[in-house]
């Protein structure tokens, strides 16, 4: 084997957050935060801390972690996305072609709550998916489910929360800019969920593959706020692997203890 490639081990190695690695045993790796100089393991322990936070308020407590959603009915959230959509001249073709297919599903009853319920249960039913048996069993025994209801407790948790997105996002209708700014909003909130979707498919393509046949892709921006802590996991299995999956869903574990 050829070691010339490899680090000695008491090498100090300083990378930016958006670097891939590979760590040598006994390599000390540092990350580089916005010009400060931050151990890996530090970085590594707070970013799953927060994402484990994140989740167990979801999936404990969905009513209030609706309180995630202060950015899903927000007008200028809707008026950026917009504008966005002028200067994004190559992606015109394709943005067009993802408008026809939104209009297309709206008259088809898309944007309807049981919609929002279906594409949040896709999601949390392929997360738990990866997780281990075992650690399944302890977050389903502490939020009175079981590892066989799973289907139940994923439909509890759904229902909830797209009951609550469904009634927020009539507000959109109550948008008070006469004629003009009903248009403006809805060509915002058209761009928003076509972003949305471009990104939900750079990010995590798996749970796009798995909205995409039902083209409840276009709805991911209503519940984006929620479900971006779960993609953020997946996101850690396929570039970290899943032992560091693993590592923080037992740490999803301790938090629901605390609960």
């Amino acid at each position: 084997m050829d070691d010339s490639n490899m680090l000695t081990y008491d090498k100090k190695r300083t990378l930016s957050t958006q670097e891939s690695y590979g760590i040598s045993p006994g390599e000390e790796i540092w990350l580089n935060q916005s010009g400060f100089e931050v151990p890996y393991t530090l970085y590594h322990t707070d970013k799953y801390m927060e994402l484990a936070h994140q989740i167990v308020e979801v999936i404990v407590s969905p009513d209030t972690a609706i309180g995630f959603m202060h950015g899903i009915i927000s007008v200028p959230v809707d008026l950026a996305y917009l504008t966005r959509a002028v200067f994004d001249t190559e992606n015109n073709f394709k943005r067009q072609g993802e408008t026809f297919r939104l209009l297309n599903a709206i008259k088809n009853g898309l944007a309807n709550e049981n919609n929002i319920n279906k594409a949040i249960n896709k999601i949390l039913d392929c997360f738990y998916t990866y997780i281990p048996e075992k650690t399944r069993g302890k977050i389903y025994s502490r939020i009175g489910g079981s590892v066989a209801g799973r289907a139940i407790t994923n439909s509890v948790i759904s229902g909830r929360i797209a009951t609550t997105i469904a009634g927020r996002s009539s507000l959109y209708i109550k948008f008070k800019g006469g004629i003009i700014g009903n248009i403006l909003l809805l060509g915002g909130m058209t761009e928003r969920a076509i972003y949305s979707s471009w990104g939900l498919n750079a990010d995590c393509p798996e749970i796009y593959n798995l909205l995409y046949p039902d083209n409840l892709d276009l709805l991911y921006f209503l519940v984006e706020p929620l479900m971006e802590p779960f993609i953020e996991s997946m996101k850690i299995r396929e570039n970290e692997g899943q032992t560091a999956f693993n590592e923080l869903m037992e740490i999803v574990v301790d938090e629901i203890k605390k609960e």
